[in-house]
């Protein structure tokens, strides 16, 4: 799902953890029990795990909605390097028009890694795939740390990121 409906399909598990906790909260006051509290615990513990998740998701898609050129030497696709200026405007401007998005079944094609150059030195990569369903590009935000564990916080839909990559010379693949 894209937009406003993807949204919507992840703020019940922000909301209904918190409607669950105030409920066991109110069980517990009045029968303060160990097994009341440990449920609250638990209603606690799973809310902390999707907060996570959609306040990490919440922050990736506003750093590509509020990216800025003026920081950026360019962008790294799938091992080739874009640091024409107007190329990386144009990629800027698509991941700007970033929508909340969801996976419904798969769609996206294999994922290649689009790595941010920033002027400071910093880098950002993200697995981007081209979306089958619908013309545009899923963002996917990941952590990967040194152990090799890795988690998914969520994703995003640029529409118009195909376009941009491919006048700047990549294609994402289709397959």
């Amino acid at each position: 799902m894209i937009g406003i409906k993807a949204f919507l399909l992840d703020l019940p598990f922000m909301v209904m953890p918190l409607l669950f906790g105030w409920a066991a909260y109110k069980e517990w006051r009045s029968d303060k029990s160990t097994a009341k509290l440990l449920t609250l615990g638990l209603v606690v513990l799973l809310f902390l795990v999707f907060a996570n998740r959609f306040l990490h998701n919440l922050s990736y898609y506003h750093e590509l909605r509020t990216m800025s050129t003026g920081e950026l030497s360019g962008f790294e696709i799938d091992g080739k390097l874009i640091s024409n200026p107007q190329d990386v405007s144009n990629i800027v401007n698509a991941l700007h028009e970033s929508e909340w998005f969801s996976y419904n079944h798969g769609g996206a094609a294999r994922k290649v890694t689009l790595t941010v150059h920033f002027k400071n030195g910093g880098l950002n990569t993200y697995p981007v795939g081209y979306y089958l369903r619908e013309a545009g590009a899923v963002v996917e935000f990941r952590q990967r740390w040194a152990n090799g564990v890795e988690v998914s916080y969520g994703e995003a839909f640029c529409r118009k990121l195909p376009a941009a990559l491919e006048s700047a010379g990549t294609l994402l693949p289709r397959n």
